[in-house]
């Protein structure tokens, strides 16, 4: 699914006598009709009620260069739809019978506005009551060495096609130049390497020596496609009860891929280390890291956690219109989630969008929980401080960092439970109640570290330029605790035996040892910074010296803010990020009875 301006749109005529109705829940669905490999693609409409549960496959795609057009008949009418959407009808289609597909170029009215708000807001059940979603991740491009390209789709796991993609894979591809990020072209040669690498670790399969850097590359190559780049397409692999991704004529059932994918990092650490290399083992890890996530959706309920991390995980996914940066998520949000539930409208700018989101999850959520944020390089200024720039990059060596303050959150409670006081109208500023704890006057931010060791006897020499580590720290204990404590925020990871991690806090015998923790690792991109009455911390990056640390509440962790002076109002703020305090971070800043100040966040 696109968003519809960005497509071309068909032959508006088709739809005159397949009207919806918008008062149901009505979809169009594309019968495509038999033929031949070379014969033109013939189609036809119909209409059907979600409610009767019509049986239809859901095709998912990224619809690639707008401009390349190709022709197929809708009800005998000549259309023209994107080359990638040709290649896939031709691929489906079969030589003797009907196939029932719904496709969003085809099958909304796209010239319709009042029509596409009304479809892209059933996506969630489309794709949830489809047979089988079909993820099209694109077509072979122009064979260079005389095997045949052409045909319909074949699965790997088929016995009969399986020696036919191990004979492909072992075909020289050296005078195929990769295509671009973003293509919807592959060689035929290096989607047979990629699938049979995938099918080697989804068996568990050593992987040959002499092998692994061609398939590792093939690998990267098909997710480099411009499937794996565009934001609608998460929703539409995760909703379906059954997956299959399609390349050309190679297609493999989702959980094979999510085998292979979650097999990767124990064929790294243990019987395949020393074959792995830096380049190599980095081009795995974006394999796992792309197909376990949307593995983990599929898998598990959507809980609040994971909607917000969604946002964050799949943040520097494109889309052409940047609301489509919430509506193609919308999907993945439950129904009782009363603003979500009202789906996408297209008459809001991506300011108020963004704005909306923001301001309803923390309404959900009934905590600060959603202003946690990854770190965004060239954030808009025309957006609100405490609401996330969806269409900002996301570094993506970043992502655990960011991911890392989510999973700690729950860990602490520097409000002493204090309830969220939220009103119900949404506007450009964000008022709350906090109460002021520091200021920042020292830090040293983590940018290109050194070895680890180094970098602790750095971060010791600030602390110790201005105090012993056997003084008492102001809240308590000495600060070589409280040093030692903040290394780690705190906080430790323990692998389950499915190779998760479950957050803790530490215990007493853990407030000295690092352990096998590498500090490069938890701070790469902060700042460690102490405040004037002495207090340690971590702050995000970007934060400066007197920028100010408070408690606010509805909020688990401390927030860094700096002072932004308006006319006429006192105690206005841009939100900066979270941090760790080390002594206020359960609830000791109100233990004093001090009366909160009124902040607003601009």
């Amino acid at each position: 699914m696109t968003t519809i301006d960005s497509l071309p749109a068909v032959d508006p005529s088709i739809f005159t006598h397949q009207k919806l109705d918008l008062s149901q829940q009505q979809i169009r669905i594309l019968r495509l009709l038999p033929g031949e490999w070379s014969d033109p693609i013939q189609c036809s409409l119909y209409i059907v009620y979600m409610s009767m549960h019509p049986p239809y496959e859901a095709l998912s795609y990224a619809w690639g260069d707008a401009t390349n057009r190709r022709p197929i008949f809708i009800d005998g009418t000549l259309c023209q739809v994107t080359s990638n959407l040709a290649a896939a009808l031709r691929r489906l289609r079969t030589p003797a019978q009907d196939r029932h597909l719904w496709v969003d170029a085809v099958c909304i009215n796209q010239m319709d506005n009042t029509e596409k708000s009304h479809q892209v807001n059933l996506m969630r059940d489309i794709y949830s009551n489809a047979e089988e979603g079909l993820l099209w991740l694109g077509d072979f491009e122009e064979d260079h060495h005389g095997t045949d390209s052409t045909g319909p789709v074949y699965s790997i796991s088929s016995n009969e096609h399986l020696s036919h993609t191990q004979n492909l894979s072992s075909v020289s591809d050296t005078d195929s130049a990769p295509p671009a990020l973003g293509s919807t072209i592959i060689s035929q040669a290096a989607a047979a390497k990629a699938f049979s690498l995938i099918r080697r670790l989804a068996s568990n399969d050593h992987i040959p020596h002499e092998n692994l850097v061609e398939e590792t590359q093939a690998l990267n190559t098909l997710m480099n496609l411009a499937w794996w780049q565009r934001m609608w397409t998460v929703q539409e692999a995760i909703l379906p009860r059954k997956t299959t991704i399609i390349c050309g004529w190679l297609s493999m059932d989702w959980n094979l891929l999510a085998s292979a994918a979650s097999n990767v990092s124990s064929h790294n650490n243990q019987c395949c280390s020393r074959l792995f290399g830096e380049s190599t083992f980095g081009m795995l890890v974006v394999f796992h890291q792309r197909v376990g996530t949307i593995t983990e959706f599929r898998m598990n309920e959507i809980s609040m956690f994971k909607l917000r991390s969604a946002f964050i995980f799949f943040q520097n996914r494109l889309a052409s219109d940047p609301r489509d940066k919430v509506f193609g998520l919308l999907g993945l949000f439950p129904s009782q989630m009363q603003y979500f539930s009202k789906g996408a409208d297209y008459s809001l700018s991506k300011q108020e969008v963004y704005k909306r989101m923001t301001f309803h999850l923390i309404k959900e959520y009934g905590n600060l929980f959603p202003l946690l944020r990854g770190d965004e390089k060239k954030r808009r200024r025309t957006l609100p401080s405490w609401v996330p720039d969806l269409e900002a990059k996301i570094d993506e060596t970043m992502l655990d960092l960011a991911m890392q303050w989510l999973c700690i959150y729950n860990l602490f409670d520097a409000t002493s439970g204090s309830q969220l006081e939220l009103g119900n109208r949404i506007l450009n500023h964000f008022r709350l109640k906090g109460v002021f704890v520091d200021e920042i006057s020292v830090l040293m931010e983590f940018k290109n570290l050194g070895d680890a060791a180094g970098v602790v006897e750095q971060l010791k020499g600030l602390v110790t330029s201005a105090f012993s580590l056997q003084d008492d720290y102001p809240m308590g204990g000495t600060y070589e605790d409280a040093f030692w404590r903040t290394l780690r925020r705190d906080y430790s990871v323990e692998s389950n035996q499915d190779g998760s991690g479950a957050f803790r806090r530490l215990r007493p015998s853990e407030f000295h040892d690092m352990g096998n923790v590498d500090i490069r690792d938890l701070y790469d991109n902060e700042a460690f910074c102490l405040t004037k009455n002495g207090l340690i911390g971590v702050g995000p990056a970007g934060c400066r010296v007197d920028d100010r640390v408070y408690v606010l509440f509805g909020g688990k962790l401390p927030f860094i803010l700096r002072s932004a002076r308006r006319r006429g109002k006192q105690n206005c703020f841009k939100y900066i990020g979270p941090g760790y305090v080390h002594g206020i971070m359960d609830g000791e800043a109100l233990e004093t009875k001090v009366d909160p100040d009124d902040i607003t966040l601009i």
